[in-house]
């Protein structure tokens, strides 16, 4: 065999293992979305928001999700991504063989696993609820919560700090569209696998904003308001035109007097009121 030969035989190897790695690297990441009856179907039912807040609403159901491998590493796998938001919030581990296919499991030599989910646009998200596999609440600590990258919340070490239904908030409000549980550095076996059955992502429906979803948006032209903030879209409060108020504007300013301010966005209150009209609204029967 000439060296020239040989040069190529360390080529062709070099490349096989190069293809290989590319190979094995593209089926780490495992994406679907629950809308396929092939990745166990989604349940349509889905509750009111922490504390049966129903201003909230979990905009990660039935969303595009990932996770960084799947156990087992041969034979039958666990659940894909997507099943962690498909609105099954039990706490039985099943494998897609078995009916109701629920909770993910990354593989145990994964040691940088991850799941994450695509909201589909930008939202302030205020809470974050995640249920655990039975028996299996301590994998919940360590996880790290980043949204587009951007740390939220990094749970604590500590594996009795958990219960199978845990809640939890941003230290500040972070706006975004991916939605990332991590865990990075972790060497206990058990401890350092991703493995929960849901992840519901809050926010306040639209036209509502604040910590609780108990403020309403006042946009012009019924533009939806940030959903955390309050701000429309250009960057500040409506001052509401023609004389309303409330949500979306659609009530009517009582009788102000022209030469006060326009009445409260919020409340239609009055500074002060034409003739003999009463505070604070100025409406109902002129005061004789």
């Amino acid at each position: 065999m000439t060296a020239w030969d040989g040069v190529r035989v360390v080529f062709c190897v070099f490349f096989t293992m190069l293809l290989r790695v590319h190979e094995m690297r593209a089926d780490e990441v495992h994406m679907c979305s629950c809308g396929s009856d092939t990745d166990g179907g989604c349940v349509a039912n889905q509750p009111c928001g922490p504390g049966g807040n129903c201003n909230k609403e979990n905009v990660a159901y039935g969303k595009q999700a990932e996770i960084s491998s799947r156990y087992p590493s041969t034979g039958v796998k666990s659940g894909p991504a997507c099943v962690a938001v498909n609105g099954r919030t039990g706490h039985m581990m099943k494998f897609p063989s078995e009916d109701g296919t629920n909770c993910v499991h990354t593989e145990v030599n994964d040691n940088d696993p991850w799941w994450q989910v695509d909201l589909g646009q930008n939202y302030t998200v205020t809470d974050i609820t995640i249920y655990s596999r039975q028996g299996e609440v301590q994998r919940l600590a360590g996880i790290r919560i980043t949204i587009d990258d951007k740390e939220c919340k990094k749970l604590p070490p500590d594996t009795y700090s958990y219960s199978l239904n845990h809640t939890t908030a941003c230290d500040t409000p972070l706006r975004g569209q991916v939605v990332k549980l991590s865990k990075v550095g972790i060497t206990d076996s058990q401890i350092k696998i991703i493995n929960f059955c849901e992840v519901q992502i809050w926010v306040c429906r639209p036209g509502l904003f604040g910590q609780n979803c108990d403020q309403s948006c006042h946009c012009r032209s019924n533009v939806t308001c940030d959903n955390y903030s309050g701000k429309c879209p250009n960057g500040n409060f409506s001052t509401c035109e023609n004389k309303t108020y409330g949500e979306n504007c659609r009530e009517q300013c009582g009788r102000c007097d022209n030469s006060a301010a326009a009445c409260d966005v919020f409340n239609g209150s009055c500074q002060a009121c034409q003739g003999n009209f009463d505070l604070p609204s100025c409406t109902g029967r002129e005061i004789s």
